[in-house]
């Protein structure tokens, strides 16, 4: 039996997150309050990592301080780049793979220093999306969100991050037709 609960906020920051005068750091101190969690995925808006690393690093050693306090393991949830195409990797001059990796490093670098866990999602979407690109489109058609596939493959990637079970395995498809870790 899986509980989910959501706190999200479009364009807001981990650092917003972890604030307690933020009202998205609000929510996040209610539910700790409320909740005892066992993981929480942390993701910060798509770009800080790179646009911001030291915001980026000090909002999650923060929020990952009361996750811990909560008694709950956190795990970071690294994004993807754009889909070629995009505004943003043009304005910031990346490709799909530079913006990628950049981001891997950020919440590699970050993980280390805290030992914490890290889904790979942007890896995942990479590895779609270079070596399998008639698969499945990863991507809503704003080059940057993820499709109902890209979204099963988020999911696919963070089950496999908490439970180990090799993602093959996995039987469950949502409405997917096909295996997408093939």
């Amino acid at each position: 039996k899986v509980n989910v609960d959501s706190i999200t906020k479009g364009g807001w920051w981990i650092w917003d997150h972890a604030n307690s005068e933020d009202e998205m750091g609000k929510l996040v101190d209610a539910a700790f309050k409320k909740t005892k969690y066992d993981y929480v995925i942390l993701q910060d808006q798509s770009t800080m990592p790179i646009d911001d690393p030291g915001c980026f690093y000090d909002g999650v050693r923060n929020i990952c301080e009361k996750v811990r306090a909560n008694g709950a393991t956190p795990i970071l949830y690294c994004t993807w780049g754009r889909k070629t195409g995009s505004e943003t990797l043009t304005n910031k001059g990346l490709t799909h793979e530079s913006m990628t990796w950049k981001l891997a490093a950020g919440y590699t670098a970050i993980a280390e220093e805290l030992g914490i866990n890290v889904a790979y999602v942007g890896l995942s979407f990479t590895d779609v999306y270079t070596n399998n690109p008639t698969l499945t489109n990863l991507y809503a058609d704003d080059l940057t969100h993820p499709s109902y596939s890209g979204s099963y493959l988020a999911a696919l990637t963070i089950f496999t991050e908490i439970t180990k079970i090799d993602p093959n395995e996995v039987t469950y498809n949502g409405s997917l037709t096909g295996n997408i870790t093939s």
